[in-house]
């Protein structure tokens, strides 16, 4: 996508070519690509392989995690621990919640998610340099850096949290806990709680050089506040994607479809809005839609880390990022209540159990 966004760019003078590959070369390339994908597709599904062995190729724990790729979880070390720890091999405690603790002991990376170790591995590497650039040698840069976090967020976040309660459907498991002593806000919150355990963790990973950077550069000491207000963003955010995914696996009966609607919604609500912004921005500035665009952009925390004042100083010169705080202040408002919403439709559903149960 950077590169084609830089292609577009650097063809800004040349129409007719920009004209060409949008509606000749573009459509062309990628039509074939998804007749290829199709055709595999189907052949596969006409001709699936075998699957299962006997018992021939069961996994031994030891074995896989010296030859997996990506990321491993070694469960008893630090600081994998703090988001999977090791199996239980005691009672468990009078008053605990038995769906919270089965949910952060469960397998969160299995076999079949090569993908996203790849993911959470390619987007931890690729944080060093944006770090570096970013946060230090070109801090009035710090909310591209904030921005880079909630994208990553935005892509793991809903991984942990879209199948929490599909699975239970798709294994036929929903009813039985639905019939239990076990309450349903107690199902919820042990669900949305494992879930945002496992995304803030991650997601913390990349904030820890904003922490170093607000105690190693002095440029930002006099920026306390908006430091603190990119962490609760980030924070946030966290929040709103565990919430979203943990509603969307509550309305829907597949796990794929509440993974593809969570993606949609966030998509919709992060990125829409900016791009309506720009819009309106280079189009008809300085009209009240333009305004109303902006005041609506208040839903993405994207724009609320944009809009967040830096004052620095550089080399004698001050580089001022002029923000509006309301922005921010909105964003806050309207996901506090969005989460609130979402929490309060999910117990409604949940204390009735027809409206949830198969």
């Amino acid at each position: 996508a950077l590169i084609g966004a830089l292609l577009w760019g650097a063809l800004e003078s040349a129409g007719g070519i920009r004209l060409a590959m949008t509606f000749i070369f573009l459509p062309v390339v990628f039509g074939a690509i998804c007749i290829v994908l199709f055709a595999s597709t189907a052949a596969r599904l006409l001709h699936p392989p075998d699957v299962g062995s006997e018992g021939k190729e069961v996994v031994d724990i030891d074995e896989e995690n010296k030859q997996a790729i990506g990321l491993v979880i070694q469960r008893d070390q630090f600081p994998d621990k703090l988001f999977a720890p090791p199996k239980r091999n005691d009672f468990l405690a009078d008053g605990a919640n038995p769906v919270y603790d089965k949910e952060i002991r469960s397998e969160i990376f299995s076999q079949g998610t090569l993908m996203m170790r790849v993911v959470i591995q390619v987007s931890m590497f690729l944080a060093i340099p944006l770090m570096a650039v970013c946060l230090y040698m070109v801090p009035w840069l710090a909310p591209w850096y904030i921005s880079y976090v909630i994208v990553f967020n935005m892509l793991v976040g809903p991984v942990f949290s879209a199948g929490t309660v599909t699975s239970e459907r798709e294994r036929q498991t929903l009813d039985l806990l639905l019939c239990t002593t076990v309450t349903p806000l107690q199902i919820l919150w042990g669900k949305l709680i494992a879930g945002l355990r496992i995304s803030t963790v991650l997601t913390s990973f990349l904030l820890w050089p904003v922490l170093l950077a607000a105690v190693m550069v002095t440029s930002y000491w006099s920026n306390l506040l908006t430091i603190g207000a990119y962490l609760s963003i980030v924070g946030m955010a966290c929040l709103t994607t565990a919430t979203l995914a943990l509603f969307c696996s509550t309305c829907f009966r597949k796990t794929s479809a509440s993974m593809m609607t969570t993606y949609a919604v966030i998509l919709a609500l992060y990125c829409v809005p900016l791009a309506a912004t720009f819009f309106a921005d280079t189009f008809f500035a300085g009209t009240p839609e333009a305004d109303m665009a902006h005041a609506l952009s208040a839903v993405s925390p994207i724009a609320a880390a944009m809009s967040a004042p830096l004052d620095l100083d550089m080399a004698d010169a001050t580089m001022n990022r002029a923000g509006d705080w309301r922005l921010y202040g909105g964003y806050m408002a309207f996901t506090s209540l969005l989460v609130c919403g979402l929490l309060g439709a999910m117990v409604w559903m949940f204390n009735t159990r027809w409206r949830v149960s198969e």
